[in-house]
């Protein structure tokens, strides 16, 4: 039997949700009645992404939420106008998803993202 020198594999290390951290530029557009856009500064730090979101009809509203390892971030606003989630999924400069925004009018979906400062 001829022996095996090789090697054993490695496998890569798993990045750390603090490789996210850092200040972020967030645009939100969303469809329907809602119609809105807004770019506002997202904060993440230590896993947790936070924001406060202004808007001059709705008046502020809190976007919380958390960061995996793998970038996966998941986020839910919340205020006196407007509730919703967000999904998707962020790398060390920039990331997207959609929103689903729960309204008085009626729901809104639409398209976020973000990108590092």
């Amino acid at each position: 039997m001829i022996g095996n020198n090789a090697a054993p594999a490695t496998t890569p290390a798993a990045l750390s949700a603090k490789a996210f951290d850092g200040k972020r530029k967030l645009s939100i557009n969303l469809g329907g009645q809602c119609s809105a856009h807004t770019d506002d500064a997202l904060t993440i730090a230590e896993s947790k992404a936070a924001s406060q979101l202004y808007h001059p009809l709705a008046g502020s509203h809190e976007l919380r939420g958390f960061v995996l390892d793998d970038g996966t971030i998941t986020m839910r606003l919340s205020g006196p106008a407007a509730r919703g989630d967000f999904k998707g999924k962020i790398d060390d400069a920039k990331g997207a998803g959609e929103a689903i925004i729960i309204h008085s009018d009626g729901d809104c979906s639409g398209k976020w993202t973000i990108a590092k400062q």
